[in-house]
Protein backbone atom coordinates (compact mmCIF):
# COMPACT_ATOMS: atom_id res chain seq x y z
CA UNK A 1 0.00 0.00 0.00
CA UNK A 2 1.27 3.37 -1.15
CA UNK A 3 1.71 5.34 2.33
CA UNK A 4 3.28 3.05 4.33
CA UNK A 5 6.69 4.33 3.33
CA UNK A 6 6.14 7.22 5.82
CA UNK A 7 5.05 4.76 8.86
CA UNK A 8 6.86 6.27 11.96
CA UNK A 9 7.58 9.54 10.08
CA UNK A 10 7.10 13.36 11.40
CA UNK A 11 5.44 15.11 8.91
CA UNK A 12 4.61 18.96 8.97
CA UNK A 13 1.37 19.81 6.52
CA UNK A 14 1.18 23.07 5.52
CA UNK A 15 -2.17 24.61 4.19
CA UNK A 16 -3.23 21.56 4.98
CA UNK A 17 -7.02 22.09 3.76
CA UNK A 18 -9.62 19.52 4.89
CA UNK A 19 -6.76 16.99 5.26
CA UNK A 20 -7.45 14.15 3.03
CA UNK A 21 -4.00 12.91 2.33
CA UNK A 22 -2.87 13.88 5.81
CA UNK A 23 -5.12 11.68 7.63
CA UNK A 24 -4.43 8.49 4.84
CA UNK A 25 -0.99 8.94 5.77
CA UNK A 26 -1.79 8.81 9.08
CA UNK A 27 -3.52 5.74 8.78
CA UNK A 28 -0.76 4.13 7.71
CA UNK A 29 1.40 5.41 10.65
CA UNK A 30 3.00 9.09 9.99
CA UNK A 31 2.97 11.12 12.61
CA UNK A 32 1.26 14.53 11.13
CA UNK A 33 1.09 18.04 12.13
CA UNK A 34 -1.15 20.03 10.03
CA UNK A 35 -1.63 23.75 9.82
CA UNK A 36 -3.86 25.72 7.71
CA UNK A 37 -5.46 29.54 7.67
CA UNK A 38 -9.05 28.49 8.22
CA UNK A 39 -10.35 27.10 11.40
CA UNK A 40 -13.26 25.18 9.91
CA UNK A 41 -10.58 23.14 8.02
CA UNK A 42 -8.72 22.37 10.86
CA UNK A 43 -11.79 21.46 13.35
CA UNK A 44 -12.95 19.02 10.21
CA UNK A 45 -9.35 17.26 10.38
CA UNK A 46 -9.78 17.04 14.23
CA UNK A 47 -13.34 15.44 14.62
CA UNK A 48 -12.26 12.66 11.69
CA UNK A 49 -8.48 12.23 13.56
CA UNK A 50 -10.55 11.66 16.25
CA UNK A 51 -13.05 9.57 15.08
CA UNK A 52 -10.69 7.55 13.41
CA UNK A 53 -8.03 7.63 16.24
CA UNK A 54 -5.54 9.20 14.17
CA UNK A 55 -3.77 11.20 16.35
CA UNK A 56 -3.28 14.68 13.70
CA UNK A 57 -2.22 17.61 15.35
CA UNK A 58 -3.99 21.04 14.22
CA UNK A 59 -2.63 24.04 14.39
CA UNK A 60 -3.76 27.64 13.07
CA UNK A 61 -1.07 28.81 10.57
CA UNK A 62 -0.55 32.98 11.35
CA UNK A 63 2.22 35.13 9.93
CA UNK A 64 4.45 35.07 13.10
CA UNK A 65 3.75 31.16 13.27
CA UNK A 66 6.83 28.98 14.14
CA UNK A 67 7.03 25.73 13.03
CA UNK A 68 8.71 23.82 16.14
CA UNK A 69 10.07 20.72 16.08
CA UNK A 70 11.82 18.06 13.87
CA UNK A 71 10.09 16.75 10.82
CA UNK A 72 10.97 14.29 8.39
CA UNK A 73 8.47 15.62 5.28
CA UNK A 74 7.20 18.85 4.72
CA UNK A 75 3.64 18.19 2.74
CA UNK A 76 2.60 21.54 0.39
CA UNK A 77 0.22 20.26 -1.94
CA UNK A 78 -1.08 23.30 -4.05
CA UNK A 79 -2.79 24.83 -0.71
CA UNK A 80 -0.85 27.88 -0.79
CA UNK A 81 -2.35 29.17 -3.84
CA UNK A 82 -5.29 30.56 -2.18
CA UNK A 83 -3.61 31.82 0.55
CA UNK A 84 -2.69 35.80 0.15
CA UNK A 85 0.84 36.61 -1.52
CA UNK A 86 1.71 38.55 1.43
CA UNK A 87 1.68 36.00 3.60
CA UNK A 88 3.01 33.46 1.71
CA UNK A 89 6.24 35.36 1.34
CA UNK A 90 5.87 35.84 5.22
CA UNK A 91 5.44 32.23 5.83
CA UNK A 92 8.65 30.87 3.65
CA UNK A 93 10.84 33.89 4.40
Amino acid sequence: VMGREFSGKRILSIGSGLGFHESFYASQGARITCYDIVPSNLNSISRISDLLGLGIETRLLEPDTLFEGEYDFIFLYGSLMTMPRYEQRDLLD
